[in-house]
């Protein structure tokens, strides 16, 4: 997918609030059309906590952007990973996901998993 016009690819977005909770999918669609306005045509999340999959991918599709989709590997090992990988197959959108990264995070954990 090549950049939009004036350069923009992709931003990353998790659905957390200050307190770190979740979002309510009506917060996520208002932050997603902002983030659409200022033209990024590409959403990178990094898991599916909180719905993601639901208040955040299927939101996404629906104003027409493309994803990044992420499994995250955490300092409990590959347990968290085959959750989100399950959820992600299930889910099964793939018309607008151009990757899926997996555990890109998890060599910055300190892990010797």
């Amino acid at each position: 997918m090549a950049a939009a016009a004036g350069g923009l690819y992709a931003i990353t977005y998790t659905p957390y609030d200050e307190s770190g909770g979740c979002k309510t999918a009506d917060v996520v669609l208002s932050d997603l059309q902002s983030i659409q306005a200022k033209g990024f045509p590409h959403i990178r999340m990094y898991s599916t906590d909180c719905g993601q999959l639901q208040t955040v991918a299927d939101q996404a599709i629906s104003l027409g952007l493309q994803l990044t989709l992420g499994v995250f590997i955490d300092s409990t090992g590959f347990t968290r990973g085959y959750s989100d990988l399950a959820a992600i197959i299930a889910w099964g959108k793939w018309g607008s996901v151009v990757t899926i990264n997996i555990g890109i995070l998890f060599p910055y954990l300190g892990s010797d998993e």
